[in-house]
């Protein structure tokens, strides 16, 4: 995946890098949260297509190494901070789907966890969407300030526009509403007043422009 990141942010910056006429220069930022990923889990019982988010995906490949984790091996290995971990580790191991096992067998994840392949894991369907869950994130609260989080999300609505606009290629105001609230409601809920301000600002970068009828265009 790093390989596939590269080469797109070398073609990237070569194409929108470079600020021409009235248009400024583009920096491109990655939202892991919201890529999808289908892996496969060999299981015991049987072989199960699994539909993840890259950071998922990404830590269920580590297992394909080592059978036991500890929580600190894997923030490590994967390099990201402790609420990303926290968030991951609870969709895999106490969420809908127990692919991993974990130790203590509780509700709650800790630095001292250790984490293995759930080889017994079955399911009826051969294939899997595993959510992400909204946890209990009062034991990290205060390592982040109120400016991270908007930051966060002002990111997180900024891709969404631009991936809904970059397939749809021009939608009125309301159907861009509606549709960008659905991509970002599994992580967070957003409301009318910061997505009509990420709208302006895309607008103003060049991202986007105002048709007739409250109608907008994707720019390329």
């Amino acid at each position: 995946m790093l390989n596939c990141a590269e080469a797109f942010e070398k073609f990237y910056q070569e194409f929108h890098g470079q600020a021409t006429g009235n248009r400024r220069g583009r920096t491109l930022t990655w939202i892991y949260s919201l890529g999808n990923c289908n892996i496969v889990g060999n299981f015991e019982g049987k072989s199960v297509e699994m539909i993840v988010s890259p950071m998922q995906a990404a830590l269920l490949l580590l297992f394909n190494e080592d059978d036991r984790l500890s929580y600190n091996d894997i923030v490590a290995k994967l390099e990201i901070m402790d609420n990303d971990a926290k968030v991951m580790l609870y969709s895999l191991s106490c969420g809908k789907y127990s692919i991993l096992k974990k130790e203590p067998s509780n509700k709650t994840i800790a630095p001292d966890d250790i984490f293995e392949f759930n080889n017994n894991f079955s399911v009826k369907t051969g294939k899997i969407k595993v959510p992400l869950h909204h946890v209990d994130r009062g034991d990290f609260r205060a390592s982040e300030t109120m400016e991270d989080v908007r930051r966060y999300r002002k990111q997180n609505v900024d891709c969404a526009i631009v991936r809904i606009m970059k397939d749809r290629k021009t939608l009125d105001h309301e159907k861009l509403v509606e549709e960008c609230k659905k991509l970002c409601d599994p992580y967070f809920k957003v409301d009318d007043d910061l997505i009509q301000m990420r709208i302006d600002h895309l607008v103003a970068e060049n991202y986007l422009a105002r048709k007739e009828g409250c109608t907008y265009e994707y720019l390329p």
